[in-house]
């Protein structure tokens, strides 16, 4: 294999200014100046991020943010901030750079400005543990604290006679004490006496009020007891008597209840022994058995037109309510109005007319949706059983 010298600079896949090999550049800071030199576009603008750069030289984020501020600092190159977006860098023209022999001084004051900041939080501590050169001792006294005295310390005794608060000498304290003393001794068989018979006095005192007013309250308290227990006895008899009563109405029904307990059983689908077990549905029906028939009647209008099926809870509100099924209004919407008539086999199909909906009956015959949504089913039903062929709708 022959080797052949590279002599183009096309060929060499690199080319490095002599300006920019000999500026003095390190090379974290060489590589991301020319990594922004490329990804420069036709704008002379690069938008990549930090981290994708960080990342695209193999260094760090944290140095690569030093070394786009020192770039900065330096004037190779010029940031743009785009709020929420990432920064521009633009390369600056070679007229704009510092000199060389200021990068080492850009480094330096970055250094010193890291340096500055971490030892932010020490200076106080520093200044804190600052002591005064020489602590100034405080005067010392002649007189030596009260202990054992020396033989040989000339300073055992003070030299002035020690002053009670009232500037007294301690002798004629002492006397005066040991005087009060004496006469507490001689008074302490009279005051131990008078003491017991006070004590004495004061627990017959205590005795003779407290103990009545204790008994009384004792009595006082069985008597409410007694009467409460009195007025709660009927209470307990009348809720007795009522369970008897709604237990005769579980078990032995009239033959209305037990008619409607079965229909109920075939709608819900629900055994009779459960309904019959059910007290809230056993408590409506005693308390208002003139809605029982209309609130059948209700519950089955739902059961067909709602969307949900509803369950035993509605019919036992319609009982209480006194709930009836609406006569003009056999469904709530267009969907269920055509769900419902297609159920009971009156529609053939319908259409979009006008704004309207034409309907299209078994029998032929054609009616607008707002000319039958507010009739009966047995009108409905008269319609699309009717042998008229006469279209309605145009």
């Amino acid at each position: 294999m022959s080797e052949t010298a590279i002599k183009e600079k096309r060929e060499l896949r690199l080319f490095v200014p002599s300006d920019l090999d000999d500026y003095g550049l390190n090379p974290f800071e060489f590589r991301l100046y020319a990594r922004i030199c490329r990804r420069a576009g036709k704008d002379g603008k690069a938008s990549e991020s930090v981290p994708n750069m960080a990342a695209a030289c193999h260094i760090t984020v944290n140095r690569a943010r030093k070394v786009l501020q020192l770039l900065e600092q330096a004037g190779l190159i010029e940031s743009i901030e785009r709020p929420g977006n990432s920064t521009l860098r633009r390369p600056r023209p070679q007229s704009e750079w510092v000199q060389p022999q200021r990068l080492q001084e850009l480094r330096s004051l970055s250094t010193s400005a890291k340096n500055n900041r971490g030892n932010k939080n020490s200076t106080s501590t520093k200044l804190d543990s600052t002591l005064p050169p020489k602590l100034t001792p405080l005067p010392l006294s002649n007189l030596t604290d009260e202990g054992i005295p020396s033989k040989g310390n000339p300073n055992k005794v003070s030299s002035f006679p020690p002053l009670t608060p009232q500037h007294e000498p301690i002798g004629e304290e002492i006397e005066k004490t040991k005087q009060v003393v004496l006469d507490n001794e001689a008074r302490s068989p009279l005051a131990l006496h008078s003491a017991q018979s006070l004590s004495e006095h004061l627990t017959q005192l205590v005795q003779s009020t407290l103990v009545p007013i204790f008994s009384s309250l004792v009595v006082e308290a069985k008597m409410l007891l007694a009467e409460a227990v009195q007025s709660a006895s009927p209470r307990v008899s009348r809720s007795k008597v009522r369970n008897k009563d709604s237990t005769r109405i579980t078990h032995c029904p009239s033959p209305l209840f037990t008619h409607v307990l079965e229909e109920l059983a075939i709608l819900i689908d629900e055994p009779v022994e459960n309904l019959q077990a059910n007290s809230n549905l056993s408590a409506a029906l005693e308390q208002y058995p003139d809605n029982v028939e209309g609130a059948l009647l209700y519950f089955k209008q739902a059961l067909v037109t709602w969307k949900n099926k509803p369950g035993l809870g509605l019919f036992i509100s319609a009982v209480r309510k006194g709930s009836k099924p609406s006569p003009t209004k056999p469904g709530g919407g267009w969907k269920e109005w055509a769900d419902e008539a297609v159920r009971r086999c009156l529609m053939e199909y319908s259409q979009a007319y006008n704004g309207d909906i034409a309907i299209y009956f078994v029998n032929g015959a054609q009616r607008l949706w707002s000319e039958v949504r507010n009739l009966s089913w047995s009108e409905i039903e008269a319609i699309a059983q009717t042998n008229c062929l006469e279209p309605n709708v145009a």
